[in-house]
């Protein structure tokens, strides 16, 4: 599986032995310094729409998953700023206004690479799934550049 998103914003898949690029840490100034597991037991599990865009992870963070366990669905959905677009109420993700959307089937062993300025201009979720049994895990990777900047 292979993803490219606009030069705006960077997203790329890999799974099954396929190159995926990007995952020394490379694109934030360095090697990654930082994992966290998530455990999502079933479908009922879930993390709903958000951007990792904190000051920790500095201005433009690379980040990396890994998935293992059953396959879900990863969404990815653009930002649109106050009075950004026609139709725009304002406020991110503006009512009314149209958005892109891509949705990524993340199986067993494929790797999701976010990079540039993806988290400036687009949220993503996994998002609850019914009938989903089986367990799944994600071990992701980050850098973090400010580290004055934790909560």
């Amino acid at each position: 599986m292979v993803a490219e998103e606009t030069a705006d914003a960077g997203l790329t898949g890999g799974g099954g032995g396929a190159a995926c690029g990007g995952t020394s840490g490379g694109g934030n100034g360095g090697a990654f310094n930082s994992a966290l597991l998530n455990l999502y037991e079933d479908g009922t599990r879930y993390v709903g729409w958000h951007r990792d865009d904190e000051k920790v992870f500095g201005a433009d963070p690379e980040i990396v998953s890994v998935s293992f366990g059953v396959t879900r669905d990863f969404q990815l959905r653009e930002v649109k700023e106050k009075g950004s677009g026609a139709g725009s109420s304002g406020g991110v993700g503006g009512r009314g206004a149209e958005r892109r959307r891509l949705c990524v089937r993340l199986s067993p062993g494929d790797v999701l690479v976010m990079r540039g300025t993806l988290q400036r201009y687009w949220q993503h979720c996994l998002p609850k799934r019914a009938g989903v049994d089986g367990v799944r895990v994600s071990l992701t990777f980050r850098r973090i550049v400010q580290p004055e900047a934790a909560p």
